[in-house]
């Protein structure tokens, strides 16, 4: 039996460089395994104005509500649309309209469908259960299962027999920061794929890289070891 020692080195090369492209790959498309979490961004309205603790918010406005990921995409709109909800301080549940927008998937719009009641607190909610594009990751995965509640106050003076002198608390995990406020529309727009590109990502990428070289140089040295073997006991070998 002959062993051609080159061919097998240019075959283990060859192994070797496949194997350490595939966690490139998965860092450069987005992999849905990800297992990373579902995070709150900001709440905004009229325009990049932050709405947690604000008291003067208009009583037609329009508020904006964002998150790390992908979330209306239409394998999980259906459910995610019906996580935001809007209450009084009089317990008083407020009808909104949901939109989205493709240009934006990190977005919700939400505009109540009457006006508010001036000087009155209201409260804001995103449940649980919104769940990321993939539909593995939820928000309850990192509010403690509690979901995110915005509390804010319409400008101008409450009637007098319903006027609160409820204290507006920041109940929001996250500073807001500020965002575009755009049309919205729930027309179908050409889906894009949204790479994500953040650095724990990446790292998790090297990191897997390392361990499969790492592994790899190990096969190597075994191989080479048991060629040389081969060669000592004085088996005809080819070049």
């Amino acid at each position: 039996m002959k062993i051609n020692k080159k061919h097998i080195f240019l075959m283990l090369l060859v192994y070797a460089l496949t194997i350490l492209s595939i966690p490139a790959a998965f860092a450069q498309s987005g992999d849905v395994t990800d297992q990373r979490s579902l995070n709150f961004f900001a709440a905004t309205f009229n325009n990049r104005i932050n709405l947690q603790g604000a008291t003067d918010v208009l009583l037609n406005s329009q508020f904006i509500m964002e998150f790390d990921k992908d979330i209306v995409d239409d394998t999980i709109w259906n459910i995610n649309k019906n996580c935001f909800s809007l209450q009084s301080e009089n317990n008083e549940n407020v009808s909104i309209n949901i939109t989205r927008d493709f240009n934006q998937r990190q977005k919700v719009f939400i505009r109540p469908i009457q006006a508010l009641k001036p000087g009155t607190i209201y409260y804001l909610t995103a449940s649980p259960g919104l769940k990321a594009k993939n539909g593995n990751l939820t928000l309850g995965g990192t509010t403690a299962g509690q979901g995110i509640t915005i509390t804010f106050k319409t400008a101008g003076q409450a009637p007098a027999n319903t006027q609160s002198n409820t204290t507006i608390a920041d109940t929001s995990s996250t500073t807001s920061t500020a965002t575009t406020d755009t049309a919205t529309t729930d027309t179908a727009i050409t889906d894009t794929t949204i790479t994500d590109t953040s650095p724990n990502n990446q790292v998790s990428g090297l990191t897997k890289a390392t361990v499969i070289l790492n592994r790899t140089s190990t096969l190597l040295q075994s191989i080479l070891f048991l060629l040389d073997s081969l060669g000592q006991l004085r088996m005809p070998i080819s070049y």
